[in-house]
């Protein structure tokens, strides 16, 4: 009965808050409000808080407090104005009451405002499951926000916390939230990843557990939160470039993780799916497997945090593994109106995964990422039935044919090849680059009539019969131009109306599609992809409204890359020609 009063107090002070900032146009401004929180809490536990004026209860905060308040009210430059308007909150209710509110780590609200990852209770319950936190170590988090995992796991544990932050306003709150806790923590105004950090980690590695969730879908070299230096001074220590100003934030975390694990601690970081499976990567992911530095990957469930819309993945840092488990957890959660959460079944089905394996997980070698590009997305190794599809359909209901390319070897080729423009062109397995046909294909003199049956139509799609890494490529056939497929692929002419060619291209190309594909390879010797297999292979559609929007974003992305390619070789042509323009002159 008593915790449902407070709760209903704690609900109606905020509310009460809230409002009024609203009314003074800040309504979203979490800074704001927890300053306000504070000095209503400070005000409340004075016995003559009912007529304190702003600057009185500035007066009762140390100096560190005092900045912090200051700051995110003159910003808005409001604070006597907002001060006068709540400060009879200060006697309408307990110190409790504040605290309590202050202490709440459920404001989704602030995470979408500010852009800092939020910490659903779910979440939190499913890191302590994993780091298994004991009384007595040490713990560090890399980039804390506002505090609320040190909140929620200095309230269950006594251990010696440390963090980091680089935002000055987010640091400041959160010493102010945890002071109230009356626990020790060090929370430090400053990049996690800088060189003085560095050194002494060099020398004395000493945390327990580590927790990384530091901004995500960052790169190396224009993040702003690597010291000048910092990325040299790792490279340095390698026999071979692993990082480079490309590299995704996230890996650079995990090697300074690495460097400040104790040598029986673990480490969790939240990443962003796309470091698991770039190229940009590759040298780090290898590092941290045939190091045995990397225990597990584990991908999350969709839409469990409010201001994220890519997938997520957990990278579980320790040291001496003989392989790394990757754990496909995308299926446990419960899902909500705007976030899914994980229940405590959940958990409990990930927890077992991660510990037992199962249908939902694979053990890899550096012998097995090696030969899959270094990937470490679970749904690249896995059986498709563990894949999570949104309406699957079989690839057969939706290609009205499968087809094959004209059966001529090398020599008849070469006898009909044609050193000057015709009509006819040929493409060849060895034409499809970065999953693009060539722009320059060869040409054929003339072909006999029973192959006519075999030239390509606009659109169709070319996939290789090998298997991995796949060719998936797109013909465009111009009109009075005639395209002779040769070699080893599969044609593919999709009914229209049912599918977006651009889709299905970008679905093969993604980890569930290559995971798919992989599924429909056999044999050992050669591996080739199965037709009748892959006729029977589920694919995932959308709305064809959806596969647009998809393949929009695909085009850009791809005009992108083809707008990067001519700057290179543009500039490739002007080095060659360096010696000449110097002559010139």
């Amino acid at each position: 009965m008593a915790n449902d009063i407070l709760n209903t107090k704690i609900n109606e002070a905020t509310w009460e808050i809230k409002n009024t900032l609203r009314m003074n146009g800040l309504q979203d401004n979490y800074f704001t409000f927890s300053s306000i929180v504070f000095l209503l809490y400070k005000a409340s536990i004075r016995i003559d808080s009912h007529d304190l004026s702003y600057n009185d209860v500035l007066s009762t905060l140390n100096e560190n407090e005092r900045m912090v308040v200051m700051d995110s009210m003159f910003l808005r430059n409001h604070e006597v104005e907002i001060w006068e308007q709540v400060k009879g909150l200060s006697v309408k209710y307990t110190p409790a009451v504040f605290a309590q509110i202050l202490l709440n780590t459920e404001d989704e609200k602030f995470g979408r405002s500010y852009g800092f990852i939020d910490r659903p209770k779910c979440f939190i319950g499913l890191l302590e499951e994993i780091l298994d936190i004991h009384d007595g170590e040490k713990f560090l988090e890399t980039s804390c926000g506002i505090g609320d995992t040190l909140i929620a796991l200095s309230q269950k544990y006594d251990c010696k916390f440390t963090a980091y932050e680089v935002d000055s306003m987010a640091k400041g709150i959160a010493s102010i939230r945890y002071g109230l806790l009356n626990k020790a923590c060090t929370i430090i105004n400053r990049p996690f990843l800088h060189l003085e950090h560095k050194r002494n980690l060099d020398v004395k590695p000493c945390y327990d557990k580590i927790l990384s969730m530091h901004p995500l879908g960052l790169r190396a070299a224009f993040s702003g939160l690597t010291e000048e230096g910092y990325v040299e001074s790792i490279n340095n220590e390698f026999c071979y470039q692993i990082l480079k100003s490309g590299t995704s934030l996230d890996w650079l975390y995990a090697i300074g993780a690495e460097k400040a694990l104790a040598d029986n601690g673990k480490a969790v970081l939240l990443v962003a799916d796309g470091c698991l499976m770039n190229g940009l990567d590759e040298q780090p992911r290898r590092y941290f497997v045939e190091n045995g530095l990397l225990e597990a990957v584990i991908s999350l469930p969709p839409k469990l945090f409010s201001v994220i819309g890519v997938n997520l993945s957990l990278l579980v840092l320790s040291k001496g593994n003989k392989y790394t488990r990757l754990v496909n957890a995308r299926k446990f959660y419960q899902p909500g109106r705007r976030q899914n959460i994980m229940s405590a079944e959940d958990i409990s089905k990930i927890m077992d995964a991660y510990h037992n394996g199962g249908k939902y997980t694979v053990d890899i070698t550096a012998g097995d990422i090696q030969t899959n590009s270094y990937s470490l997305s679970p749904e690249r190794y896995m059986a498709v039935d563990t894949i999570d599809l949104k309406n699957p359909v079989p690839l057969a209901s939706v290609v009205d044919s499968f087809g094959r390319t004209a059966p001529l070897n090398a020599a008849q080729l070469d006898e009909l090849a044609s050193d000057e423009p015709t009509d006819i062109k040929y493409v060849r397995l060895a034409d499809v680059q970065d999953n693009m046909v060539n722009k320059e294909l060869p040409y054929l003199k003339a072909v006999d009539k029973k192959y006519e049956k075999y030239f390509l139509e606009n659109d169709d799609m070319l996939l290789s019969k090998n298997g991995y890494p796949f060719k998936v490529a797109i013909v465009k056939v111009a009109e009075g131009e005639k395209i002779l497929p040769v070699g080893n692929m599969h044609v593919l002419k999709v009914n229209k109306n049912k599918l977006d060619i651009v889709y299905l291209k970008a679905f093969l190309e993604s980890s569930k599609g290559i995971g798919l594909l992989k599924s429909v390879v056999s044999g050992t010797t050669i591996p080739v992809v199965n037709l009748a297999s892959l006729k029977k292979m589920p694919i995932e559609l959308p709305t064809m409204e959806q596969q647009k929007k998809i393949t929009e974003k695909y085009k850009t992305i791809s005009d992108e890359i083809a707008l990067l390619k001519l700057k290179i070789e543009r500039a490739n042509d002007r080095l060659a020609r360096i010696l000449d323009e110097e002559d010139g002159e």
